[in-house]
């Protein structure tokens, strides 16, 4: 599955199609990507098998997205760390469990 999901993310990035990527307002096919790229990288089996700063694109994308107001909101209250989807690391709610 790493390897269908790194194909899939050289894809993405490479697609002249999708200029919702690098669009500076929000929509929700960024909405529907970056907990994609999140959940590939913290769920996908050891953390450190995605390193997301190989498609500049995406990685361009998911430092853009994670400074959105509305996104720092709820990454703090989830307790999803100061880089959720660029770099992420396990959360840290600070109420409840994560579990």
């Amino acid at each position: 599955m790493q390897d269908q999901l790194r194909e899939h993310f050289s894809v993405l990035a490479a697609a002249t199609t999708v200029d919702w990527l690098d669009d500076p307002s929000p929509n929700i096919l960024q909405c529907y990507l970056a907990p994609i790229l999140r959940w590939a990288a913290r769920y996908g089996g050891d953390p450190d098998w995605l390193d997301l700063a190989q498609w500049p694109r995406l990685h361009a994308f998911a430092k853009r997205f994670e400074t959105r107001d509305t996104v720092l909101s709820v990454t703090r209250s989830e307790g999803l760390g100061q880089t959720p989807f660029s770099d992420p690391s396990p959360c840290d709610p600070p109420e409840g469990s994560a579990l």
